[in-house]
Order: C-alpha cells, then structure tokens, then sequence
C-alpha cells in the first residue's frame, strides 16, 4: 500500500472482522476491506464496492450504529 510507504498511514489491516453485536448476541460479522490506522492516530474503514447489495447495506447500517467513532469510507469502482 502506498501510503504506508509515503507515512501517511501508519498500519492497516485487511478483511478485518468486527462482530455486530445488539444486547449481547453476535447478529452477525461484517468483514471490512481495509481497517486503517492514519498518521494522526485514528481509525477507519476503507471498503471497495462495485455493487451494494442489501446484506451489505443491513451490515454497514448495524456497524455505523454500533461502531459509530470509526468513520467508513466508501471507495466507489
């Protein structure tokens, strides 16, 4: 990854799974393309999608709600 490379980033990780838990049940996982820790020392979500299917629109939606400090990006194909 370039960023790494030019420092812009400092770690990132890819198909990293968080569970979407709601009042202690695991409803399900959303696996995320990228989970990045930038040079300021915050993370994100960094996820590639050519097509937005319903599962993954319920997953984004349960996964903003519950992790709503980590901001997602989309990166549109």
């Amino acid at each position: 990854m370039a960023d790494l490379k030019s420092g812009r980033i400092i770690e990132y990780h890819t198909q990293y799974k968080f569970p979407l838990t709601v009042n202690g049940h695991v409803i399900a996982n959303h696996f995320v393309d990228f989970y990045v820790l930038d040079k300021s020392g915050k993370w994100r979500v960094d996820e590639v999608k050519g097509m937005q299917t319903g599962e993954w629109i319920i997953k984004r939606k349960l996964f903003e709600s519950i992790f709503h400090e980590i901001p997602y990006n989309v990166i549109k194909r």
